[in-house]
């Protein structure tokens, strides 16, 4: 009896995963990989936890250095950027979606110079609103476009032997467009 008992339950479970595999292989995608080729060149995840609704957190990095030729002044940077995208898919064509996305970025910079010496701490916050398309390109792959409205805040704060020393705060307005590429997995 036992041995009956253990070979239902065995058999249960093997057709329970049979059947489950179709209904696996339909389900949609819900995690990729993000490639923005934007200004600063982000790369990121995509999660889509609903048909609607998407989360694209986003990492980007610089390093830049310089040297004057016939000189010994050097200079170099370093940019280090985190930020955060939701899609709401407003409309729906086949294979082509629409959607709306609020982004906020947050960049932080250190330069240096061999004049100066210190460390320049640079802040940038930066929140845009877009609008932007998402064409499929089969199972795993999506490219998109968008386009938007940026507004950013930095602050520096310069110190050392500058004339202008100090705590400066700046703003900016302006458009912002990418496009991009998805793996989806």
């Amino acid at each position: 009896m036992k041995q009956r008992l253990s070979v239902l339950i065995g058999s249960v479970c093997v057709m329970s995963v049979v059947l489950a595999t179709p209904a696996l292989a339909q389900s949609p995608r819900q995690f990729g990989l993000v490639m923005n080729a934007a200004s600063g060149g982000a790369v990121g995840v995509v999660y889509n936890p609903t048909e609607t609704v998407s989360i694209r957190p986003e990492f980007s990095f610089t390093h830049e250095s310089s040297k004057t030729d016939g000189s010994t002044v050097t200079s170099k940077a370093n940019v280090v950027g985190v930020g955060a995208s939701a899609l709401f898919y407003v409309a729906k064509w086949n294979d082509l979606s629409a959607y709306l996305s609020p982004r906020f970025v947050f960049h932080r910079a250190t330069a240096s110079s061999s004049i100066e010496g210190d460390d320049l701490p640079v802040k940038t916050y930066t929140t845009t609103g877009s609008i932007g398309v998402e064409q499929k390109l089969g199972d795993r792959f999506t490219v998109f476009g968008e386009f938007g409205l940026d507004y950013g805040r930095t602050t520096a704060e310069f110190s050392g032997s500058l004339a202008s020393a100090g705590k400066h705060t700046a703003t900016a307005f302006g458009t912002r467009s990418a496009v991009g590429v998805t793996w989806m997995f």
